[in-house]
């Protein structure tokens, strides 16, 4: 598979998926601060890992 054919592919998930979430605008503000919740959690994980932690996502 070419590497132009993966980024057309992955340009058109992320075409459809930034549709369906405008789609559901505005957001609740449950589910905003459950989304900056996950990220928090997430960044904090993949930083970590960068740093060599071997610390598991659970």
């Amino acid at each position: 598979m070419s590497l132009g054919l993966v980024e057309a592919r992955l340009a058109k998930k992320i075409k459809e998926k930034s549709g369906k979430l405008n789609s559901l605008r505005p957001l609740p503000s449950v589910a905003l601060e459950s989304l900056r919740k996950k990220l928090e959690v997430e960044i904090t994980f993949h930083s970590n890992a960068i740093e060599g932690n071997k610390l598991t996502l659970r």
